[in-house]
């Protein structure tokens, strides 16, 4: 199978590679990855998540979203696809994939979703040159409990596979604390540390420059085709979300050494 190739972007100052804790107030939402990082109108936000008295409905219209509670429980009231309504209890670090069609209302106290919007007319082309089935649940509803999320390594774990929703792959790391150096040219990720704090090294391949920096919860790391990134440590007790997209590749060859 061929690897799948996604828009490339020109290279960026390092620096913009790392993106700060947005510091919000209930409700409000930030983008954690930058647009042009991603294809299209996808997006990658951090909502911070209110009450049930003002938490307002959100209609999923073009896009499959996928919502992890990366700060903590937060409950989500859902309008499925059958019309009827269920209210989900997400624990830190679930998440749950929500397709066309369908409403939700997340609420909880001092908690945050990892919101991520992708298009479901790129994600059906992308299953098709996969070769893969797919069919969302007649729910419209997926729980990553549902996966019987798997052990990749140790630590490691897929959250959410893009078997079951192309365009996106997530994976939860524990104790994530270093790595060799390396790079794709065929997918981009993103280290999202959810927990503790994470120090990583980014350079644009061949270029010689570099840049270092400390990664603390609600902090992170971009990181493009062709970026050299390396983790150099790490606290012992952290937990790091990472996105890859359209999937992750490294498995397939596609895994380089500076």
């Amino acid at each position: 199978m061929q690897p799948v190739q996604h828009g490339t972007t020109p290279r960026a100052p390092l620096d913009g590679l790392f993106v700060s804790r947005p510091n919000l107030a209930p409700l409000c939402s930030a983008p954690v990855v930058p647009k042009e990082r991603l294809e299209g109108g996808d997006s990658i936000q951090l909502l911070r998540v209110g009450s049930r008295d003002v938490a307002s409905w959100q209609g999923v219209t073009s896009s499959v979203t996928t919502l992890v509670a990366s700060g903590g429980p937060v409950d989500v009231d859902v309008t499925l696809l059958t019309g009827d309504r269920r209210r989900i209890e997400l624990r830190r670090f679930d998440a749950m994939t929500l397709w066309p069609g369908t409403l939700y209302r997340a609420t909880g106290e001092n908690s945050e979703l990892l919101v991520m919007d992708r298009s479901y007319a790129r994600a059906l082309v992308m299953a098709k040159d996969l070769n893969q089935p797919y069919s969302p649940p007649a729910s419209g509803l997926l729980l990553s409990s549902d996966l019987n999320a798997c052990r990749v390594d140790d630590g490691h774990y897929i959250t959410l596979a893009p078997e079951v929703s192309p365009g996106l792959e997530l994976r939860r790391i524990e104790g994530f604390t270093w790595n060799i150096a390396h790079y794709h040219k065929s997918f981009s990720e993103a280290y999202h540390v959810a927990k503790g704090s994470l120090k990583v090294r980014l350079s644009w391949h061949g270029s010689g420059e570099s840049l270092e920096k400390t990664l603390n919860a609600g902090d992170t790391a971009v990181i493009p085709q062709n970026v050299v990134h390396h983790v150099t440590s790490g606290s012992p007790d952290n937990v790091v979300l990472v996105a890859y997209w359209p999937r992750f590749l490294g498995d397939s060859g596609d895994l380089h050494h500076p």
